[in-house]
Protein backbone atom coordinates (compact mmCIF):
# COMPACT_ATOMS: atom_id res chain seq x y z
CA UNK A 1 0.00 0.00 0.00
CA UNK A 2 1.58 3.52 -0.95
CA UNK A 3 2.15 5.87 1.90
CA UNK A 4 0.20 8.91 1.33
CA UNK A 5 2.61 11.92 1.59
CA UNK A 6 3.02 14.52 4.39
CA UNK A 7 0.79 17.20 3.95
CA UNK A 8 1.71 20.83 3.57
CA UNK A 9 0.93 22.05 6.52
CA UNK A 10 2.02 19.09 8.38
CA UNK A 11 5.52 19.64 6.87
CA UNK A 12 6.16 22.79 7.73
CA UNK A 13 4.04 23.95 10.88
CA UNK A 14 6.98 22.27 13.56
CA UNK A 15 9.45 24.94 11.66
CA UNK A 16 7.39 28.43 12.09
CA UNK A 17 5.62 30.39 14.64
CA UNK A 18 2.47 31.55 13.13
CA UNK A 19 -0.38 28.86 12.64
CA UNK A 20 -0.51 27.93 8.96
CA UNK A 21 -3.72 28.15 7.34
CA UNK A 22 -5.14 24.51 6.39
CA UNK A 23 -6.56 25.33 3.07
CA UNK A 24 -2.95 25.44 1.71
CA UNK A 25 -3.38 21.59 1.86
CA UNK A 26 -5.90 21.91 -0.76
CA UNK A 27 -3.94 23.41 -3.17
CA UNK A 28 -1.89 22.00 -6.13
CA UNK A 29 0.53 24.75 -5.88
CA UNK A 30 1.89 26.40 -2.35
CA UNK A 31 4.40 29.33 -2.13
CA UNK A 32 5.56 31.86 0.84
CA UNK A 33 7.72 34.28 1.99
CA UNK A 34 10.49 33.38 4.68
CA UNK A 35 11.23 35.38 6.96
CA UNK A 36 11.82 36.79 10.87
CA UNK A 37 7.76 37.92 10.80
CA UNK A 38 6.91 38.48 7.21
CA UNK A 39 3.08 37.59 8.54
CA UNK A 40 2.91 41.00 10.27
CA UNK A 41 4.33 43.18 7.94
CA UNK A 42 4.41 41.48 3.78
CA UNK A 43 2.39 42.98 1.33
CA UNK A 44 3.34 39.99 -0.52
CA UNK A 45 0.73 37.37 0.34
CA UNK A 46 -2.14 39.52 -0.26
CA UNK A 47 -0.66 40.38 -3.83
CA UNK A 48 0.60 37.19 -5.11
CA UNK A 49 -2.79 35.63 -3.68
CA UNK A 50 -4.61 38.14 -5.78
CA UNK A 51 -3.03 37.24 -8.62
CA UNK A 52 -3.45 33.78 -8.42
CA UNK A 53 -7.08 34.08 -8.11
CA UNK A 54 -7.38 36.83 -10.50
CA UNK A 55 -5.67 34.37 -13.35
CA UNK A 56 -7.61 30.96 -12.15
CA UNK A 57 -4.21 29.41 -10.84
CA UNK A 58 -4.81 26.41 -7.73
CA UNK A 59 -1.88 27.85 -5.32
CA UNK A 60 -1.66 29.56 -2.47
CA UNK A 61 1.13 32.19 -1.00
CA UNK A 62 1.90 31.94 2.96
CA UNK A 63 4.24 33.58 5.43
CA UNK A 64 6.98 31.95 6.81
CA UNK A 65 7.81 33.35 10.49
CA UNK A 66 11.37 31.39 11.10
CA UNK A 67 13.97 31.87 13.55
CA UNK A 68 17.51 31.56 12.31
CA UNK A 69 17.74 28.57 13.92
CA UNK A 70 14.68 27.12 12.88
CA UNK A 71 15.78 27.93 8.83
CA UNK A 72 17.91 24.85 7.99
CA UNK A 73 14.56 23.03 8.89
CA UNK A 74 12.45 24.85 7.29
CA UNK A 75 14.28 25.01 4.12
CA UNK A 76 14.76 21.39 4.02
CA UNK A 77 10.85 20.87 4.65
CA UNK A 78 10.21 22.64 2.09
CA UNK A 79 12.24 20.68 -0.54
CA UNK A 80 10.48 17.77 0.46
CA UNK A 81 7.44 19.50 0.07
CA UNK A 82 5.90 18.32 -3.27
CA UNK A 83 3.18 21.07 -3.74
CA UNK A 84 5.95 24.08 -2.94
CA UNK A 85 7.10 25.29 -6.35
CA UNK A 86 9.03 28.20 -4.80
CA UNK A 87 8.66 31.81 -3.17
CA UNK A 88 10.42 34.81 -1.44
CA UNK A 89 12.79 35.62 1.41
CA UNK A 90 13.30 38.67 3.00
CA UNK A 91 14.68 39.80 6.14
CA UNK A 92 16.78 38.76 7.52
CA UNK A 93 17.49 35.47 6.20
CA UNK A 94 18.59 36.88 2.23
CA UNK A 95 21.89 36.05 2.82
CA UNK A 96 21.72 32.76 5.45
CA UNK A 97 19.43 30.91 3.12
CA UNK A 98 21.78 30.67 0.56
CA UNK A 99 23.96 28.34 1.90
CA UNK A 100 20.57 25.97 2.16
CA UNK A 101 19.61 25.56 -1.40
CA UNK A 102 21.06 23.61 -4.03
CA UNK A 103 21.87 26.23 -6.38
CA UNK A 104 22.09 29.83 -6.41
CA UNK A 105 21.83 31.76 -9.57
CA UNK A 106 25.10 33.86 -10.26
CA UNK A 107 23.82 36.71 -10.26
CA UNK A 108 22.88 36.57 -6.53
CA UNK A 109 26.08 35.08 -6.43
CA UNK A 110 27.58 38.28 -7.26
CA UNK A 111 25.02 40.12 -5.05
CA UNK A 112 25.37 37.98 -1.78
CA UNK A 113 21.40 37.75 -1.20
CA UNK A 114 18.89 35.84 -2.61
CA UNK A 115 15.20 36.95 -2.22
CA UNK A 116 13.57 34.30 -4.45
CA UNK A 117 13.04 30.59 -4.71
CA UNK A 118 12.35 28.18 -7.07
CA UNK A 119 11.92 24.04 -7.04
CA UNK A 120 12.76 22.77 -9.73
CA UNK A 121 10.78 19.36 -11.43
CA UNK A 122 13.67 17.37 -9.71
CA UNK A 123 12.92 18.76 -6.48
CA UNK A 124 15.88 21.11 -6.11
CA UNK A 125 16.13 24.47 -4.24
CA UNK A 126 17.64 27.34 -6.65
CA UNK A 127 18.32 30.79 -5.26
CA UNK A 128 17.60 34.10 -7.13
CA UNK A 129 17.30 37.59 -6.58
CA UNK A 130 15.09 39.93 -8.27
CA UNK A 131 15.85 43.25 -5.30
CA UNK A 132 18.00 44.47 -7.85
CA UNK A 133 16.10 44.60 -11.29
CA UNK A 134 12.35 45.29 -8.73
CA UNK A 135 14.85 48.91 -7.63
CA UNK A 136 15.56 50.09 -10.62
CA UNK A 137 12.49 48.94 -12.74
CA UNK A 138 10.34 50.98 -10.09
CA UNK A 139 12.44 54.12 -10.51
CA UNK A 140 12.82 54.05 -14.19
CA UNK A 141 9.23 52.53 -15.22
CA UNK A 142 5.93 53.95 -15.73
CA UNK A 143 3.05 51.95 -13.74
CA UNK A 144 -0.16 51.97 -13.01
CA UNK A 145 0.79 53.49 -9.38
CA UNK A 146 3.01 55.80 -11.24
CA UNK A 147 2.49 56.81 -14.48
CA UNK A 148 5.58 58.95 -15.10
CA UNK A 149 9.31 57.45 -14.21
CA UNK A 150 10.14 58.72 -10.32
CA UNK A 151 13.18 59.18 -12.43
CA UNK A 152 13.93 60.66 -15.65
CA UNK A 153 17.68 58.90 -15.71
CA UNK A 154 20.16 57.47 -13.33
CA UNK A 155 22.99 57.78 -16.32
CA UNK A 156 25.56 59.94 -14.76
CA UNK A 157 23.45 60.87 -11.92
CA UNK A 158 25.19 60.47 -8.04
CA UNK A 159 23.19 58.20 -5.28
CA UNK A 160 23.80 57.65 -1.53
CA UNK A 161 22.45 54.36 -0.76
CA UNK A 162 22.26 53.25 2.98
CA UNK A 163 22.46 50.21 4.28
CA UNK A 164 24.57 47.28 2.92
CA UNK A 165 22.13 44.12 4.18
CA UNK A 166 20.98 41.80 1.15
CA UNK A 167 18.70 44.56 -0.27
CA UNK A 168 21.50 47.23 -0.38
CA UNK A 169 23.93 44.66 -1.83
CA UNK A 170 21.37 44.05 -4.87
CA UNK A 171 20.64 47.68 -5.54
CA UNK A 172 24.26 48.48 -5.46
CA UNK A 173 25.15 46.40 -8.52
CA UNK A 174 22.30 47.72 -9.78
CA UNK A 175 22.78 50.77 -9.34
CA UNK A 176 26.47 50.99 -10.42
CA UNK A 177 25.44 49.96 -13.83
CA UNK A 178 23.41 52.12 -14.59
CA UNK A 179 24.76 55.63 -13.13
CA UNK A 180 27.85 54.02 -15.44
CA UNK A 181 31.67 55.42 -15.73
CA UNK A 182 30.42 59.30 -14.67
CA UNK A 183 28.34 58.62 -12.00
CA UNK A 184 29.02 58.19 -8.29
CA UNK A 185 27.64 55.50 -5.22
CA UNK A 186 27.99 56.01 -2.60
CA UNK A 187 27.25 53.98 0.00
CA UNK A 188 26.44 54.64 4.06
CA UNK A 189 25.90 51.75 6.69
CA UNK A 190 26.29 51.36 10.47
CA UNK A 191 29.54 49.25 9.90
CA UNK A 192 32.16 51.09 7.81
CA UNK A 193 34.28 48.33 7.32
CA UNK A 194 31.07 46.71 5.76
CA UNK A 195 29.79 49.37 3.49
CA UNK A 196 33.66 49.45 2.41
CA UNK A 197 33.62 45.88 1.79
CA UNK A 198 30.75 46.46 -0.40
CA UNK A 199 31.87 49.83 -2.15
CA UNK A 200 34.64 47.37 -3.14
CA UNK A 201 33.29 45.04 -4.81
CA UNK A 202 31.06 46.70 -6.59
CA UNK A 203 34.16 49.42 -7.40
CA UNK A 204 36.21 46.43 -8.53
CA UNK A 205 32.91 45.43 -11.28
CA UNK A 206 31.86 49.15 -12.50
CA UNK A 207 34.68 51.20 -10.63
CA UNK A 208 32.44 54.31 -9.42
CA UNK A 209 31.53 52.78 -6.01
CA UNK A 210 32.89 54.41 -2.77
CA UNK A 211 31.97 53.85 1.25
CA UNK A 212 31.11 56.87 3.47
CA UNK A 213 30.39 57.52 6.91
CA UNK A 214 26.81 56.40 8.75
CA UNK A 215 26.55 60.01 9.95
CA UNK A 216 26.55 61.31 6.25
CA UNK A 217 29.26 64.04 5.40
CA UNK A 218 27.49 67.12 4.43
CA UNK A 219 29.63 67.18 0.96
CA UNK A 220 28.15 64.07 0.40
CA UNK A 221 24.85 65.09 1.21
CA UNK A 222 25.53 68.02 -1.19
CA UNK A 223 26.29 65.94 -4.43
CA UNK A 224 23.73 63.43 -4.44
CA UNK A 225 20.73 63.65 -6.54
CA UNK A 226 19.06 60.62 -4.85
CA UNK A 227 19.17 59.31 -1.97
CA UNK A 228 17.56 55.55 -1.15
CA UNK A 229 17.18 53.78 2.27
CA UNK A 230 17.84 50.03 1.71
CA UNK A 231 18.30 49.57 5.55
CA UNK A 232 15.59 48.30 8.45
CA UNK A 233 15.15 51.85 9.98
CA UNK A 234 11.89 52.84 9.88
CA UNK A 235 10.23 49.61 9.18
CA UNK A 236 7.39 48.67 11.62
CA UNK A 237 7.45 46.28 13.96
CA UNK A 238 9.78 44.60 16.68
CA UNK A 239 13.03 43.06 15.10
CA UNK A 240 13.60 39.81 17.01
CA UNK A 241 17.73 39.70 17.31
CA UNK A 242 17.74 36.58 18.33
CA UNK A 243 18.99 34.95 21.96
CA UNK A 244 14.92 36.37 22.48
CA UNK A 245 16.53 39.94 22.63
CA UNK A 246 14.09 42.63 20.80
CA UNK A 247 14.11 45.89 19.46
CA UNK A 248 12.36 48.59 17.19
CA UNK A 249 13.24 50.56 14.25
CA UNK A 250 10.43 52.29 13.20
CA UNK A 251 10.73 55.77 14.32
CA UNK A 252 13.88 56.36 13.50
CA UNK A 253 14.98 58.06 9.66
CA UNK A 254 17.35 55.94 7.87
CA UNK A 255 19.04 59.87 7.53
CA UNK A 256 20.93 59.50 10.60
CA UNK A 257 22.84 56.93 13.30
CA UNK A 258 20.34 54.81 15.34
CA UNK A 259 21.27 52.53 18.55
CA UNK A 260 17.79 51.82 20.18
CA UNK A 261 17.43 49.93 23.40
CA UNK A 262 16.95 45.79 23.37
CA UNK A 263 15.14 44.00 25.14
CA UNK A 264 14.33 41.24 26.54
CA UNK A 265 11.12 39.75 25.46
CA UNK A 266 10.10 37.12 27.78
CA UNK A 267 10.44 39.89 30.33
CA UNK A 268 7.49 41.20 29.15
CA UNK A 269 4.07 39.54 29.00
CA UNK A 270 2.68 41.45 25.63
CA UNK A 271 3.60 43.56 22.89
CA UNK A 272 1.90 46.53 24.51
CA UNK A 273 4.35 46.56 27.79
CA UNK A 274 7.21 45.54 25.55
CA UNK A 275 6.25 48.78 23.30
CA UNK A 276 6.08 50.49 26.61
CA UNK A 277 9.24 49.65 27.87
CA UNK A 278 11.31 49.69 24.90
CA UNK A 279 10.03 53.68 23.96
CA UNK A 280 10.72 55.19 27.48
CA UNK A 281 14.22 53.55 27.31
CA UNK A 282 14.92 54.91 23.45
CA UNK A 283 12.79 58.23 23.79
CA UNK A 284 16.24 60.28 24.39
CA UNK A 285 17.72 58.35 21.08
CA UNK A 286 14.87 58.96 19.15
CA UNK A 287 15.56 62.85 18.94
CA UNK A 288 18.87 62.46 19.04
CA UNK A 289 17.83 60.63 15.65
CA UNK A 290 15.45 62.91 14.16
CA UNK A 291 17.22 66.16 15.04
CA UNK A 292 20.33 64.57 13.22
CA UNK A 293 18.64 63.71 10.16
CA UNK A 294 16.57 67.03 10.32
CA UNK A 295 19.89 68.77 10.15
CA UNK A 296 21.04 66.82 7.47
CA UNK A 297 18.37 67.52 5.41
CA UNK A 298 19.77 71.73 5.48
CA UNK A 299 22.40 69.93 3.54
CA UNK A 300 20.82 68.56 0.73
CA UNK A 301 19.69 70.28 -2.43
CA UNK A 302 16.59 70.91 -2.77
CA UNK A 303 15.93 68.91 -6.69
CA UNK A 304 17.14 65.49 -4.71
CA UNK A 305 14.51 62.94 -4.92
CA UNK A 306 14.28 60.68 -1.79
CA UNK A 307 13.47 56.71 -1.83
CA UNK A 308 13.14 54.56 0.42
CA UNK A 309 12.13 50.63 0.47
CA UNK A 310 11.00 50.18 3.63
CA UNK A 311 6.68 50.13 2.55
CA UNK A 312 5.38 49.37 6.40
CA UNK A 313 4.81 52.14 6.79
CA UNK A 314 4.27 54.11 3.82
CA UNK A 315 5.73 57.18 5.02
CA UNK A 316 8.64 56.35 7.15
CA UNK A 317 10.14 59.49 9.53
CA UNK A 318 13.21 59.91 6.32
CA UNK A 319 10.44 60.09 3.62
CA UNK A 320 8.31 62.57 6.11
CA UNK A 321 10.99 64.73 6.30
CA UNK A 322 11.70 65.16 2.80
CA UNK A 323 8.25 65.78 1.92
CA UNK A 324 7.93 68.50 4.17
CA UNK A 325 11.09 69.95 3.02
CA UNK A 326 9.80 69.91 -0.34
CA UNK A 327 11.73 66.76 -1.83
CA UNK A 328 10.18 64.28 -4.48
CA UNK A 329 9.65 61.21 -2.37
CA UNK A 330 8.80 57.56 -2.98
CA UNK A 331 8.17 54.09 -0.86
CA UNK A 332 8.97 50.72 -1.36
CA UNK A 333 5.41 49.66 -2.64
CA UNK A 334 6.99 50.18 -6.18
CA UNK A 335 10.00 48.10 -5.91
CA UNK A 336 7.96 45.31 -4.13
CA UNK A 337 5.27 45.21 -6.83
CA UNK A 338 8.13 45.43 -9.11
CA UNK A 339 10.11 42.20 -8.30
CA UNK A 340 7.12 40.56 -7.08
CA UNK A 341 5.62 40.09 -10.62
CA UNK A 342 9.75 39.32 -11.70
CA UNK A 343 9.43 36.67 -9.18
CA UNK A 344 5.82 35.58 -9.98
CA UNK A 345 6.52 35.25 -14.07
CA UNK A 346 10.06 34.82 -14.41
CA UNK A 347 10.91 32.63 -11.64
CA UNK A 348 8.55 30.69 -9.66
CA UNK A 349 5.59 30.67 -11.91
CA UNK A 350 8.07 30.67 -15.44
CA UNK A 351 6.72 26.78 -16.41
CA UNK A 352 3.55 27.86 -15.72
CA UNK A 353 3.05 30.90 -18.27
CA UNK A 354 4.95 28.56 -20.32
CA UNK A 355 2.65 25.73 -20.47
CA UNK A 356 -0.03 27.99 -21.29
CA UNK A 357 1.61 29.71 -24.25
CA UNK A 358 1.81 33.50 -22.75
CA UNK A 359 5.26 35.26 -23.32
CA UNK A 360 6.78 37.16 -20.66
CA UNK A 361 5.68 40.46 -21.73
CA UNK A 362 1.82 39.55 -21.38
CA UNK A 363 2.20 37.57 -18.39
CA UNK A 364 3.96 40.46 -16.38
CA UNK A 365 1.88 42.93 -17.70
CA UNK A 366 -1.25 41.10 -16.24
CA UNK A 367 0.29 40.24 -13.07
CA UNK A 368 1.66 43.52 -12.51
CA UNK A 369 -1.95 44.89 -13.12
CA UNK A 370 -3.31 42.30 -10.68
CA UNK A 371 -0.75 43.16 -7.86
CA UNK A 372 -0.98 47.26 -8.15
CA UNK A 373 -5.07 46.24 -7.58
CA UNK A 374 -4.58 44.30 -4.82
CA UNK A 375 -2.09 46.51 -2.88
Amino acid sequence: MTQQAPSTTTLLQPYVTNLLDPSANTHAMVTGIIGDQPSLYAKSPSIWNAAFADLSIDATYLSFDVSSAQLPGLVNALRECRAYVGGNVTVPHKLAVMDLLDQVDPLAVQIGAVNTIRRTHDGRLVGYNTDASGAVKSLMMPSPWQPEPFMEALLGKSVLLIGAGGAGRAAAFALARELGSDGRLYVANRSLAHGSQLADQVSAVYGNAQAAEENVPREVLADVDLVINSSTKGQSGLRHLGDGMVTCLEPYSALAPAAPAVLVEAKYPDHTSIYDAWYRASASDIKRNLAASDEAMLHVRSQTRFFDMVYAPLETPMLLQARLKGHATVNGKGMNIMQAVDAFVSIVLEDYFKSKGWNEQQSFEVVQKSMAAAW
